[in-house]
């Protein structure tokens, strides 16, 4: 429940209190959208001194305090406190709909470990058992753990509150008063290979750029439908894409439906895009350029309604173009990480039946 007038009054202010007093800003209001906002314009030379914008006065992060400011000035709605610990809405939506991401394998992976420890030492080595780097000191405030395939540490609390370094001790400390049973050897399996009638000679075999996405999908679990995915089993390279199924999806989808098998035909159909948005564009140059004229109410209403149809068919187009440029960015890639998990499950698979051959 704001206003535009309100809207560009708050923004004025925000901009006079961050940089007005050594910068020329220009505010605007947008109103096209669902949700009012502003925009900020900076001449990062000041007048005061001749001098650059630094950290301070563009470290984003800072200026809230002064917007929540603004905003109890004048009776607007902001969080006071807000948890920075939370994970992104992007994450929870995915794990909502049942796709594996970072955080809900680390997760799995600490109740794993803390379900056969009674010590943080134990906790400490069962993590390394299974492959995870980390920091359980207790000289550190928050523990850290490295999902596999990443780089950057994530700290336990922003798990949730099951995963505080306060939490984790009551947990094992739990476990102190029950008998966990281990068993002495592993199970062992006998490898017994059955020769099933297969549909093969019956399935057309795809190729190209298109086979190589719908490959990619199988072994990443999605496909088929109707075979439950295992995450834990998947190559930790794979792992990764889980959480961008959705753009996988629509980049096979668009192989699918122009029937592109090569680089060459992605190329051509990629101009053919950009001919037709250059087109496109034309048109609402035009249209624009009519709607600053004097015309009837009537006549703007249409010329308002045709600019809107542009301006979603120009919306898909530049989807169709980043989804292009996604699949030949990302088909080498591909490749390459099939390569690496079939020659890993290769090796894997070579020991497994040497140590079934010493057993028998």
């Amino acid at each position: 429940d704001i206003t535009p007038e309100l809207a560009q009054r708050v923004g004025m202010e925000f901009a006079e209190r961050v940089w007005g007093k050594r910068y020329q800003v220009v505010v605007t209001t947008h109103l096209n959208t669902k949700h009012l906002h502003c925009h900020f314009v900076v001449n990062s030379v000041s007048f005061v001194d001749g001098k650059m914008l630094h950290g301070e006065e563009k470290a984003w992060f800072k200026f809230r305090h002064i917007a929540d400011e603004i905003c109890q000035k004048y009776g607007l709605y902001y969080n006071p406190n807000p948890n920075r610990s939370y994970q992104s809405s992007y994450l929870n939506s995915k794990e909502k709909a049942g796709v594996p991401t970072r955080y809900s394998m680390l997760r799995a992976a600490i109740d794993e470990a803390i379900s056969c420890s009674t010590s943080l030492a134990e906790f400490d080595y069962a993590l390394k058992s299974m492959g995870y780097s980390h920091q359980l000191s207790p000289s550190r405030k928050y523990w850290t753990v490295i999902p596999k395939g990443y780089d950057r540490p994530v700290r336990l609390k922003n798990l949730g509150e099951d995963y505080t370094n306060e939490a984790i001790i009551a947990r094992l400390k739990e476990n102190q008063g029950k008998v966990i049973l281990k068993p002495f050897q592993k199970s062992t399996v006998r490898v017994r290979q059955y020769k099933l009638p297969t549909r093969e000679h019956k399935i057309r075999k795809v190729g190209g750029l298109y086979g190589l996405y719908l490959y990619y999908c199988y072994a990443l679990g999605y496909l088929p439908k109707y075979k439950q995915q295992n995450s834990h089993r998947l190559h930790y390279l794979l792992r990764d894409d889980l959480m961008k199924l959705d753009e996988l999806t629509a980049q096979t989808q668009l192989l699918g439906r122009e029937k592109i098998s090569n680089a060459e035909e992605l190329f051509s159909y990629r101009s053919t895009v950009e001919d037709e948005m250059k087109k496109l564009d034309a048109d609402r140059k035009r249209l624009r350029n009519k709607e600053r004229t004097k015309i009837d109410d009537a006549e703007l209403s249409a010329v308002k309604d045709q600019i809107s149809v542009l301006t979603d068919r120009l919306g898909v187009l530049r989807k169709e173009v980043k989804l292009c440029d996604g699949i030949a960015e990302r088909s080498g890639i591909l490749r390459e990480k099939l390569q690496t998990a079939l020659a890993e499950e290769e090796k894997q698979k070579g020991k497994e039946n040497r140590r079934n051959e010493l057993r028998r």
